[in-house]
């Protein structure tokens, strides 16, 4: 059994996404209509990815297409640090938008 869990909060003048589990198969369509839902409102915005075990391609489709839109990604673990370094290479302009913690 899968793990998926959405929560909104605020922190700073910014609506936070925090994702916990997992962004693949059918939750990549999920968390993509709820930040979409967002966007319009809620800038800046951000998606803290937090215990994200497993990123499929469409998962990294989203994150990347979510950064060259100004949403804010961080995240923190070695997996997830890694997903945000090689999003940073392939979106150099969305690089300011995304951040590892620890």
């Amino acid at each position: 059994m899968s793990i998926f869990k959405l929560e909104q909060g605020s922190n700073r003048g910014r609506t936070v996404i925090t994702l916990e589990g997992e962004l693949a198969g059918e939750y990549v369509a999920v968390v993509e209509a709820y930040v979409r839902n967002l966007l319009p409102g809620h800038v800046p915005l951000v998606l803290n990815l937090q215990n994200v075990g497993i990123i499929d391609q469409a998962g990294l489709n989203l994150l990347q297409l979510l950064a060259d839109n100004g949403v804010q990604l961080q995240g923190a673990g070695v997996y997830t640090r890694f997903v945000l370094e090689w999003i940073k290479r392939q979106s150099p302009g969305a690089s300011g938008s995304i951040a590892t913690v620890g």
